[in-house]
């Protein structure tokens, strides 16, 4: 299940959150909403020189809890969110384009 939500009542920011949890989890738990950890992510908006919205770039850092792996499984990464191709000769990772 995932949901976005402004970080923040006042609407006169670019931030939002990201937030998760596998549905699974709650299942086996016999629970509708997850109670344990979930993922939260914050997020920033990418805003034109236009003022148009194109998307996200977040980060995750998520701290193993629940496994005996220790560090080996945190979930920790940047990622976006956007509308459009992908900007060419990127993979992905690292700066991100807006226009």
């Amino acid at each position: 299940i995932y949901y976005v939500s402004p970080a923040d009542t006042s609407g006169g920011h670019r931030r939002d959150t990201l937030w998760h949890w596998r549905t699974a989890l709650a299942d086996a738990r016999g629970e509708f909403c997850y109670t344990g950890n979930s993922h939260v992510k914050p997020m920033i908006q990418i805003v034109g020189d236009d003022g148009r919205f194109h998307g996200w770039v977040g980060i995750e850092a998520s701290l193993n809890q629940t496994t005996g792996n220790g560090t080996a499984d945190d979930d920790i990464g940047v990622f976006r969110v956007t509308t459009g191709p992908r900007p060419s000769g990127r993979s992905g990772h690292g700066a991100v384009r807006t226009r």
